[in-house]
């Protein structure tokens, strides 16, 4: 699989893909505000601690929770199959989806099975034994099922996109 070229060990390479996770991540926190909108709600948000809370939103929460992760599958998807030569900026966003979607589930899981605790609340650091992040709106039953199947998705993507890029050769050779 074609997975790095010269190009992206460059200075220039790396800042794009520190550039397309950075894409990722606020794409990820936008989703959860865009959903909180439409559902009529209003998020508050921590950037401290990294967090955000909804008053009133019990029949909301778990659409806005999921937003951000939902994301990552979504522009995972877009990525597949919208490639271009100058992947770099391609190759950070998928990167972070991948190990965001994958550090959120283990998180939970940890939190769940009592391993790892945190404050109350979501995202971010907030995690009990009621789950971790976004994930502490759903059962621990319901957060496995995502986790599976949200990071089968994330990895099987990751896979269609490297096998995508062996269509385009690095501009220098190893």
């Amino acid at each position: 699989l074609n997975v790095a070229c010269p190009e992206d060990f460059t200075v220039g390479g790396m800042l794009r893909m520190a550039a397309g996770a950075g894409a990722s991540l606020l794409t990820h926190e936008v989703s959860h505000e865009a959903v909180s909108k439409i559902s009529g709600k209003n998020l508050e948000w921590d950037l401290q601690k990294g967090t955000w809370s909804c008053t009133d939103c019990k029949e909301q929460i778990r659409p806005i929770a999921i937003a951000g992760l939902a994301s990552h599958s979504i522009s995972s998807e877009y990525l597949v199959n919208n490639q271009d030569n100058d992947s770099q900026f391609q190759k950070g966003w998928m990167f972070f989806n991948i190990f965001n979607t994958t550090q959120y589930f283990v998180k939970d899981w940890l939190a769940r099975s009592g391993k790892m605790n945190g404050q109350p609340g979501y995202a971010g650091a907030a995690m009990s034994t009621k789950g971790a992040g976004d994930l502490r709106a759903f059962s621990k039953k319901q957060s496995y099922l995502l986790g599976t199947l949200m990071i089968g998705h994330q990895l099987y993507t990751g896979y269609r996109y490297l096998k995508n890029r062996q269509e385009y050769q690095c501009q220098k050779e190893w």
